[in-house]
């Protein structure tokens, strides 16, 4: 065997251990990123879970607020607009897919349904004064996942007569 084919046949082994290694590497770099999917889902899990424990409260003043929201004093819009920005920021987790859609409908649907109720025309009339349509259909883009969220919540509970059919 000559100098020419034995660096060949070298040259061919480093070549297979080389892609031995590669598919090694690519293994073990699809498994980190699989343990990362698994740790980004559990992080932002507590943080939904931890952000609508700590809105308990809150949700229940909003809840006890006189129905027309133009009559609230400054306190009580204070108090309806974090608990709005706290529901949009969950609202949207769900609707971009980085949360599962399903938890929130079976653990938090009647919550996101009632405070939407609440929140509804205050929202609406927040929209207008910031110069957006009242609605998403028209436009509106403040609390847009709020309020899409909130009406899978109604059909949720629709569907499973949780709710008066209107």
């Amino acid at each position: 065997m000559g100098p020419f084919e034995l660096a060949t046949l070298i040259s061919a082994g480093a070549t297979v251990v080389l892609a031995i290694y590669a598919g090694i590497q690519i293994w073990l770099m699809r498994k980190d990123v699989q343990e990362s999917k698994l740790h980004r889902s559990a992080t932002i899990a507590i943080h939904v879970i931890e952000t609508m424990d700590k809105l308990g409260h809150e949700r229940h003043q909003l809840y006890a607020l006189p129905n027309d929201h133009r009559i609230w004093n400054a306190k009580q819009r204070e108090l309806a607009h974090h608990v709005c920005s706290k529901l949009q920021q969950v609202a949207y987790l769900a609707e971009t897919g980085l949360f599962d859609e399903k938890y929130l409908l079976e653990n938090y649907a009647g919550v996101f349904y009632k405070s939407w109720k609440k929140l509804e025309n205050f929202i609406r009339d927040y929209r207008e004064s910031c110069g957006e349509p009242r609605t998403i259909e028209e436009g509106a883009f403040q609390r847009r996942h709020l309020e899409k969220f909130a009406r899978k919540c109604e059909n949720y509970l629709k569907k499973f007569h949780l709710l008066d059919n209107d």
